[in-house]
């Protein structure tokens, strides 16, 4: 059996599946839109997968990560690479924070 690694060649015709699929929207295909939402997620995981799962020590000692996981899709890793978050302004609250592969709250 051959094995196939993902490259950045792989990336950059990722990237230009979805620059022709965004050419041929005309706004009433909504399909076509959807395809390329889809194709967000995945260069977004592609890209992103092998820091998911890499060895925190260092942050982990300092309690500053923990291990996140999503009720929505399984993922899970480190609550560094979560999205949200941030600091509202000057508040103090923060944002939710969201799965990097499905976008769901945590």
């Amino acid at each position: 059996m051959k094995k196939i690694f993902i490259t950045e060649k792989s990336i950059s015709e990722i990237k230009e599946i979805k620059e022709h699929l965004k050419n041929s929207f005309d706004g009433e295909n909504h399909y076509i839109y959807e395809y390329i939402e889809s194709i967000d997620l995945v260069l977004n995981n592609i890209i992103n997968a092998p820091n998911y799962y890499t060895d925190n020590r260092d942050e982990d000692e300092k309690k500053i990560y923990y291990i996140a996981k999503c009720s929505s899709c399984g993922w899970w890793g480190s609550s560094k690479y979560l999205l949200g978050g941030e600091q509202i302004a000057d508040t103090g609250d923060f944002n939710d924070c969201f799965c990097p592969v499905c976008y769901a709250k945590q």
